[in-house]
């Protein structure tokens, strides 16, 4: 994803750009993969009441990032 953002697109990204995409999205997939793990560890019944919830958020929060990158 960082590599797509930087090199596609209509315009450059700066420096600085690059760097606030590239930590916002390591911040994404490291909530992704807390939830992930959590879930690998749990028990069925917390990763059906409270795991998967939090995995769908995660994953939602990361599409919409994403999405909103996209279109600038």
């Amino acid at each position: 994803m960082n590599h797509w953002l930087f090199t596609t697109g209509n315009r450059e990204l700066s420096s600085e750009e690059y760097i606030q995409i590239t930590e916002r999205v390591l911040e994404l997939e490291e909530a992704y993969m807390r939830v992930w793990r959590e879930c690998e560890s749990a028990e069925r019944q917390w990763w059906l009441s409270a795991g998967l919830p939090g995995l769908d958020a995660a994953l939602r929060e990361a599409a919409e990032y994403f999405g909103e990158s996209g279109r600038k």
